[in-house]
């Protein structure tokens, strides 16, 4: 089970720490510190780099250990190899979430990548500590002016939309398609790998979280696909659910199923396109292992719609 307490410090942090910071805006830390610093994140905002005294005129850390407060989140951006460490830091300052944008981990295919994110998986666990990512563009609250990498000049006002992405550039690109429909968002995150929270801990999250009135998501695997598709079917009892699923041909193939509560279901434009979705909930049937493009799976009043990009 996972406790909403959990996810305070990860949209809602009173104190950031960024581990990798740097003058530098072209890097990953660099960009992170300064759109938090742009968007006048209200809490304790600290600089970690042992090799900067300062940056943009503040006091730069060498450690996390060294910081005055405790932060609630740290946002990781040194390279994979050091990110172990770092979280080990996080871990022992008491840091109670973390978010890593930092890629080269399991999904490099890299033996030492898999390994090191089963050892920030392992750190978590044993420190009660949540992780966001790694291998991710970050969170977008807007009302504690987080925001994902490219987002410096997302928006600042909150909206009825809670989005959880697999893919940071998905997540970035509909955010900033969003900004021109004037469609604002609660809170939404990019959550790469998910080697601690995942798919199912977000919806769970979103479901239950008021400031969300509709959820959306975008995935491209699921590991526990019954959990998934009973939450999905609670919360879609209280809220609109609508899933992209991603990567399923080489020809960017989406497979749509689609939870009914009544059999009406629009779906006005394809990818690739502008999308637009109204239906009390839509679930990747791909999840329960049965299912292919081009099945006519059904089970109960869950029903498939394959949608062919650009057609």
């Amino acid at each position: 089970m996972i406790d909403p307490e959990d996810f305070r410090p990860v949209f809602h942090p009173r104190s950031v720490a960024v581990v990798g910071a740097s003058n530098d805006e072209t890097k990953f830390g660099g960009r992170t510190y300064f759109a938090l610093k742009q968007r006048r994140f209200e809490g304790g905002l600290y600089a970690v780099n042992p090799n900067a005294s300062e940056i943009d005129g503040e006091k730069t850390y060498a450690r996390v250990q060294d910081l005055p407060e405790t932060p609630e989140m740290a946002i990781v951006a040194v390279a994979a190899p050091y990110s172990v460490q770092a979280v080990a830091d996080c871990a022992e300052k008491g840091v109670r979430a973390v978010q890593i944008v930092t890629a080269g981990f399991r999904e490099s295919g890299s033996p030492d990548g898999a390994l090191w994110e089963a050892r920030i998986a392992e750190i978590a666990r044993e420190n009660g500590m949540r992780i966001v990512g790694p291998n991710c563009f970050g969170v977008y609250s807007p009302e504690s002016a987080l925001t994902l990498l490219p987002g410096v000049d997302y928006p600042r006002e909150s909206g009825p939309v809670g989005v959880f992405s697999q893919s940071g550039g998905f997540l970035s690109s509909l955010v900033r398609r969003a900004m021109g429909l004037q469609i604002r968002f609660s809170k939404a995150v990019s959550y790469g790998n998910a080697c601690d929270l995942n798919e199912t801990d977000y919806l769970t999250y979103f479901g239950a979280d008021e400031q969300t009135r509709m959820v959306g998501a975008y995935v491209e695997g699921v590991r526990d696909g019954r959990r998934f598709l009973e939450v999905a079917r609670e919360t879609s009892l209280e809220k609109p659910v609508f899933i992209w699923k991603g990567g399923l041909t080489g020809q960017g193939s989406f497979e749509l199923s689609t939870l009914l509560h009544d059999d009406k279901t629009v779906v006005d434009t394809l990818v690739g396109r502008e999308l637009r979705f109204t239906m009390p909930a839509a679930l990747c049937s791909y999840c329960l292992g049965e299912t292919r493009i081009g099945d006519n799976y059904q089970m109960g009043n869950v029903r498939k719609i394959n949608l062919e990009a650009g057609q």
